[in-house]
């Protein structure tokens, strides 16, 4: 790409990037532009535009002359596919870059936030294999299970085969490497220096995928995956470039991924049309993402109206207790047209005055404005500003009774406005008539809103559990077992999409702990909060927790949100991508809507969605199930790495055998320890899918042997009548 098109700032103006690029970028434009002129003081341009360079998401119609452009302007690009392309560009180039006529849009890129609840007493639970009692040869074994996250200790015992060898197949550190490492690069140990995290991406990822350990019950749903371990940014320019990445090395090792992303934003505009759409659309047949749904059930981040006739209009203000103020709005009807006027201002509390500022003087310590999606049409509105430079610029005095507030005007009859705030100040009512009053509702998480993302609520594990730092068992009051997360958020999605999809064991959860994390010492984590379980030496032999043993063992802790309940679903839809590993999201969601469980606490009937439940409550086995039928009806050769031929599903009164694979005869018995045989079936014609329920009733309490023989094996398990 010649230099020629590096055009000087002087000759473009604003208006040569309206349709190009979002309120942000158009704010940064803006105050480029301010910046040649005298009477704008250094002072105030080092505060509000970055000197150095920012993050985007770029749209383009040709990514490989994009990606030239960007790297001659002193930049760094990653062509994500033909028609997207993320960058770290130079401030001072944008012009240019939204100059090019191959540029067709420009997105500031978001910062997500790690999505665990540290508000509420956190408990423990022992492993958690979906609340039943599976034993299953499917381990994940031949799945790679990619965690994006930060706060990993890359070499716990979790993420190990033996006490030496690595599970992993790479480790990126994308915080301190900006490139991916390549094959066969040396993997990273000790910590990725998150501390801020709290060790956030060992717990998770223990919980998809972590390894058996002798003496320690607590290990993951995929236990004999292949991992990939990426500390993120969890900037979204960032994140599509991880994902990307984590598809070539899916496609390059010939093997199906499931990747787990905890986190997640609410400056979006709830509807699935953000930045993941953009992921949704990577998602492939064995190529599938999964999201934490949010915990902020019952935070009054959100406010809503109908404005029924043409020029009514409602005032949403937002609390002045924090140093900022980030929100954005939507309007319906999605028709690619505005129904709402905006209009940003200050309002005096005492006095009951409004301050009305030119959007410029907004732009030049912040931004606000508007676009139209062009993915969906839905108008959108954004604001971000310092409460400081906005008031010095207004010569605001009474700084304690001054908000900042929006006036949305209807501009047509029947509109609906939407907003929400996020890391700002709250969204408040001052008095009947100045305020929209907030609620919890519509505040599922951007990346679990995504069509082609598997969005998972949160239940709790368990309601007691033994201390470690004392050895007392204690029972909260406040978390029944298999309810609901109090944390947990209500879909739907302002469109009435089905969002969370399912919810999966995230409530007092324990998992592996990062052991570079101080949490004797720490601000936010101690012995107390973490709950501490267990401690162990490499050869997996128990260890007590203190200062001078604390990086030279593995630990394990408690944490609680639904950062913890997306990998417990992570890593059985591993277990399924094992039993088939061509299946694509559609099969995925049929399957959860299929076999999610349905009981006292999700009310409802099988297939029915509701606002905290999705489909139900994940079932390893009938999904396994069914995926196996999938399988078969589709013609695929099933299953990677399974050793034995069939699946335990334990229950109460009986036993599930699942069949893997096809077989002219099978035959179920069972014996006394004597050896005297009390019950035996002989099955003819099995077919890969099908499953026999052994009943257990009507034999006296004791101890007895349960064998399944088939031409391949003879499987034998005790079973326990009682």
């Amino acid at each position: 790409m010649a230099m020629a098109s590096l055009q000087p700032l002087a000759a473009q103006t604003a208006a040569d990037y309206t349709k190009k690029a979002d309120p942000a970028i158009r704010a940064m434009l803006s105050r480029l532009d301010m910046q040649q002129d005298p009477a704008f003081s250094a002072s105030l341009m080092q505060r509000v535009l970055p000197t150095d360079s920012t993050k985007l998401i770029v749209r383009v119609t040709d990514a490989e002359s994009v990606v030239q452009t960007i790297e001659n302007l002193g930049g760094r690009a990653c062509r994500i596919h033909d028609a997207l392309v993320t960058t770290t560009l130079p401030t001072t180039a944008l012009p240019a870059l939204a100059a090019m006529p191959e540029v067709t849009y420009i997105h500031q890129s978001e910062q997500a936030k790690a999505l665990t609840d540290f508000s509420r007493e956190m408990t423990g639970v022992d492993n958690v294999h979906n609340g039943t009692g599976l034993e299953t040869p499917f381990t994940g074994k031949g799945v790679i299970v990619t965690i994006v996250d930060h706060g990993f200790q890359f070499n716990h015992r979790a993420f190990l085969k033996d006490a030496t060898t690595s599970r992993a197949l790479y480790t990126w550190n994308h915080n301190k490497y900006t490139t991916p490492p390549k094959k066969g690069a040396t993997l990273l140990r000790g910590s990725d220096g998150a501390t801020e995290s709290g060790g956030h991406a060992t717990h998770v990822a223990g919980i998809a995928a972590g390894s058996k350990v002798d003496g320690v019950p607590y290990y993951g749903m995929a236990p004999e995956a292949d991992l990939i371990l990426l500390s993120t940014t969890m900037t979204y320019s960032d994140v599509l470039e991880e994902l990307a990445w984590a598809k070539s090395i899916a496609q390059d090792e010939g093997k199906p991924m499931v990747i787990n992303m905890s986190f997640g934003s609410q400056f979006a505009p709830h509807d699935g049309y953000g930045v993941e759409k953009e992921m949704s659309d990577m998602v492939d047949k064995g190529f599938i993402l999964v999201a934490a749904a949010g915990n902020e059930n019952g935070d009054k981040i959100h406010v809503g109206c109908t404005l029924q006739n043409k020029g009514d209009s409602a005032i949403v203000v937002m609390d002045n207790k924090e140093s900022a103020c980030q929100a954005l709005f939507v309007g319906q009807p999605t028709d690619s047209l505005n129904h709402i006027e905006f209009t940003p201002c200050l309002y005096n509390k005492k006095t009951k005055t409004f301050t009305y500022l030119p959007e410029q003087t907004w732009n030049a310590v912040g931004y606000c404005g508007g676009e139209i999606n062009d993915l969906n049409g839905r108008q959108i509105y954004g604001m971000s500003v310092l409460l400081s430079s906005i008031y010095s610029k207004a010569n605001i005095t009474d700084k304690t009774n001054t908000y900042v507030a929006i006036i949305a005007k209807a501009l047509t009859d029947n509109v609906q406005m939407h907003g929400w705030e996020f890391n700002s100040n709250d969204f408040i009512k001052l008095s009947s008539t100045v305020g929209v009053a907030p609620d919890d509702k519509y505040v599922i998480a951007d990346l679990a809103s995504g069509e082609k993302i598997v969005g998972v609520g949160s239940f709790n594990g368990r309601h007691d559990w033994k201390e470690y730092s004392t050895g007392y068992t204690t029972r909260s009051t406040d978390s029944e077992t298999g309810q609901l997360s109090q944390f947990s958020v209500l879909g739907p999605t302002i469109d009435e999409g089905e969002r969370p999809l399912v919810a999966a064991p995230g409530g007092q959860i324990i998992s592996a702990l990062n052991s570079f994390i101080d949490i004797e010492t720490s601000s936010s984590l101690d012995l107390t909060s973490w709950l501490v379980t267990a401690g162990i030496d490499s050869n997996g032999q128990a260890v007590p927790y203190d200062q001078s043993n604390r990086l030279k063992h593995f630990f394990y802790g408690m944490m609680s949100g639904t950062s913890m309940a997306a990998p417990t679903a992570t890593g059985i839809i591993a277990l399924w991508l094992q039993a088939n590993p061509e299946l694509d999201y559609d099969q995925i969601e049929r399957i959860i809507k299929a076999t999610s469980t349905r009981d006292s606490f999700t009310h409802g009937t099988a297939g029915t969605w509701s606002k905290g439940w999705g489909y139900g409550k994940i079932n390893a086995y009938d999904g396994l199930k069914m995926a196996l039928e999938l399988a078969e009806a589709d013609g695929i050769t099933p299953m990677i790495g399974a050793d034995q031929p069939v699946t335990f599903d334990r229950q109460n009164d009986a036993w599930r055998i699942l069949f893997h694979t096809p077989c002219h005869q099978a035959i179920v018995s069972v014996h006394a320890l004597s050896g005297t045989a009390v019950k035996e079936t002989t099955l003819q014609n099995v077919q890969t899918g099908n499953d026999y329920t052994l009943s257990l009733s009507g034999l006296p309490k004791g101890c007895y042997l349960l064998t399944v023989q088939t031409p391949q094996a003879k499987l034998t398990r005790k079973v326990m009548v009682q």
